[in-house]
C-alpha cells in the first residue's frame, strides 16, 4: 500500500511540474519532492518578477524576460504574470513558489 501512495505522489508532483496540476494542493511531502525534482532558486518577498525570471534561468536576459511576460508565456503558480509583478507572502505555499516559462521550463522558487 505505502507504494501505491509513492506512485500517486509521484503522479501528482509530476502533473504540477508538466500539466496542470494544483500546486497548492500538494501536501508537505509531496512539496518536498517537488523542491528535489525540479531547479530551484531563492528569493525574497518583494522581489520583482522580472528579476526573478532572469535569475531563475528561465530568460537569458531582463529583455527576454520581458517579452516571455508580454506573449503570456510565464506563469506563477500557474497563474500568468506581467511585468511589475513582485513576490508576496500569498505567492508561497510553505515556502515554495513554481515558476513556469511554458510547460516545460520550471524553477521552484525557495523563500529565503
Amino acid at each position: 500500500m505505502h507504494g501505491e501512495q509513492a506512485v500517486i505522489d509521484a503522479e501528482q508532483v509530476s502533473a504540477v511540474l508538466f500539466g496542470d496540476g494544483d500546486f497548492r494542493a500538494l501536501s508537505g511531502d509531496m512539496i518536498a519532492t517537488l523542491a528535489a525534482s525540479a531547479p530551484s532558486h531563492e528569493v525574497q518577498l518583494g522581489s520583482q518578477i522580472l528579476d526573478v525570471i532572469v535569475e531563475a534561468k528561465l530568460a537569458s536576459s531582463k529583455r527576454e524576460a520581458r517579452q516571455f511576460l508580454s506573449e503570456g508565456a510565464i506563469a506563477l503558480n500557474g497563474e500568468v504574470v506581467s511585468e511589475g509583478r513582485t513576490l508576496t507572502k500569498q505567492d508561497f505555499n510553505n515556502g515554495i513558489a513554481l515558476l513556469k516559462r511554458g510547460r516545460r521550463n520550471v524553477s521552484v522558487l525557495l523563500l529565503s
